[in-house]
């Protein structure tokens, strides 16, 4: 079993990982047309690219979705880091991408990125992983679509019990974009159908409550910006948001606990960490 580390350096780790993979296009320069100056240039535009986004997983501005990953499950497949940390850096960056308002100069440090961390998708994906990648992608489609249409109808609800069955479809949605990062790992090491789906329900319930916890420590900026997540919308138009929170919070730890207590006992070892990182979340949201 792997020996826990502090947080810190198990992002540190990563991080060095995922510039090194990156770093390694670099080093094929030779093969360009690019003069010595030029090189040069395309180097330092390549290394702010990839600082742009690692400061912000090393913030925790960024969700790193490969630690949550690595940290929550027993014996972490190292074969598998390289894989997840490209399929990482590529969503949080059509993240940012989707949702922030940018300038020229800033967009082509994330267009540089992601076509450095797409160049070498393809090398790192088995078959089998591809499958996974493909029906991830589909997921963030459907994340992408239902969001505004959930919105309107939290915009629209006129009741709590309305409120907070659209406010917590729209987070159970959203946490999907944690599936293939609990997936990838686990189908390396064997594991069934049945065995990964449970620990992708785990999954689910962790990002869906941390994705809670950051919109609102998020709000005045949101506010700011103008962007509409479920806690800007009800804070705009509930005498009683954090009633609506408190609840959907409490549906996904019921939820947790039911997959746990249906977990088979030689299968809790797999994710005991991830299990508890719940715990730990909700503790966070109580503290906002």
């Amino acid at each position: 079993m792997r020996t826990e580390c502090k947080t810190s350096e198990i992002t540190t780790k990563l991080i060095d990982r995922y510039r090194s993979m990156i770093g390694r296009g670099i080093d094929r320069l030779s093969y360009t047309p690019l003069s010595e100056n030029e090189k040069e240039r395309y180097v330092h535009m390549t290394r702010l690219s990839t600082e742009n986004l690692t400061e912000k997983w090393r913030t925790g501005r960024k969700t790193l979705r490969t630690e949550i990953a690595y940290r929550g499950l027993t014996d972490y497949p190292e074969s598998k880091l390289d894989a997840s940390l490209l399929l990482d850096a590529v969503i949080n960056l059509l993240d940012d991408v989707y949702d922030e308002a940018m300038g020229k100069d800033e967009m082509s440090l994330y267009i540089v990125e992601l076509i450095s961390a797409i160049s070498k998708m393809s090398t790192l994906f088995s078959e089998e992983d591809r499958d996974t990648v493909e029906a991830y992608f589909q997921k963030i489609l459907v994340i992408a679509f239902s969001e505004l249409l959930l919105r309107d109808r939290i915009a629209e609800s006129s009741s709590h019990e309305e409120r907070l069955s659209h406010v917590t479809r729209c987070y159970a949605i959203k946490s999907m974009d944690m599936d293939a990062f609990i997936e990838l790992p686990l189908r390396a090491k064997g594991f069934d159908e049945e065995s990964v789906s449970r620990w992708v329900e785990l999954g689910r319930v962790h990002r869906a409550i941390s994705i809670i916890v950051k919109d609102l420590d998020d709000l005045e900026h949101d506010r700011r910006v103008g962007e509409q997540t479920p806690v800007v919308i009800l804070c705009q138009g509930s005498d009683a948001p954090c009633m609506v929170l408190d609840d959907c919070v409490k549906h996904f730890e019921e939820e947790a606990e039911n997959v746990w207590m249906l977990m088979p006992e030689e299968q809790r070892t797999i994710g005991e960490n991830l299990y508890a990182m719940i715990g730990s979340a909700v503790e966070l949201y109580e503290e906002n």
